[in-house]
């Protein structure tokens, strides 16, 4: 009798771990438990590095090509400024003078006592310009580059006439990004203004 007890009770046991081995969903549990914890292998790792490679290249690649392209257009911008400039002192018989700082520019005329005078524009073309963070101006006059500043002294700025006669002050720009190498703007004695992109024989 006890023996056939102990028996019948050892054959329920093994029916009932054999259903909980077999139960649906089980063996997948425990796979994915052991799959977490088994760690990466080296390839993995390399793998995983080798993706972050590329997305961070990928990454650089277009904030670089998205700074050059906001140099590029403040370098034409000041030209197609000072060209505009040019072309209202001679419609209007209003001599202008552009004084630029170091990473901000302006537009203002000559009044008839030869002082200046805030240009008076209301379409705002020749308001105060400030070029964005890390773009700064160099200027090159006869020759000789020109120390620039953020002050805004007018008695002491450069300043670039551009006369009701036709004629201006020549002057070289180099607009750049972080003292990086940058794009270039000339005006000549005859009027003429020039987007140049960049030169071999720039300042340096």
């Amino acid at each position: 009798m006890l023996r056939n007890r102990l028996l019948r009770r050892n054959n329920c046991l093994f029916m009932k771990n054999k259903q909980l081995q077999e139960k649906p969903g089980r063996p997948k549990v425990l796979y994915r438990v052991l799959f977490f914890q088994r760690g990466f292998t080296l390839l993995e790792l390399l793998v995983v590095i080798f993706i972050v490679g590329i997305i961070t290249t990928f990454a650089t690649m277009s904030v670089s090509t998205n700074s050059n392209r906001i140099v590029e257009q403040e370098a034409k911008r000041l030209a197609a400024l000072v060209e505009l400039a040019a072309e209202e002192a001679i419609l209007n018989s209003r001599d202008m003078v552009l004084l630029p700082m170091k990473s901000a520019y302006q537009f203002v005329s000559i009044d008839v006592r030869g002082r200046l005078s805030p240009f008076d524009d209301e379409s705002g073309i020749f308001r105060p310009r400030q070029l964005p963070t890390g773009i700064t101006l160099r200027l090159e006059l006869d020759g000789d580059e020109i120390a620039l500043s953020d002050e805004e002294d007018q008695q002491n700025q450069p300043r670039i006439y551009m006369f009701s006669s036709g004629e201006m002050t020549p002057f070289l720009f180099e607009v750049q990004l972080d003292e990086n190498k940058g794009l270039y703007v000339n005006g000549e004695y005859t009027g003429e203004v020039e987007y140049r992109g960049q030169l071999k024989d720039g300042f340096d």
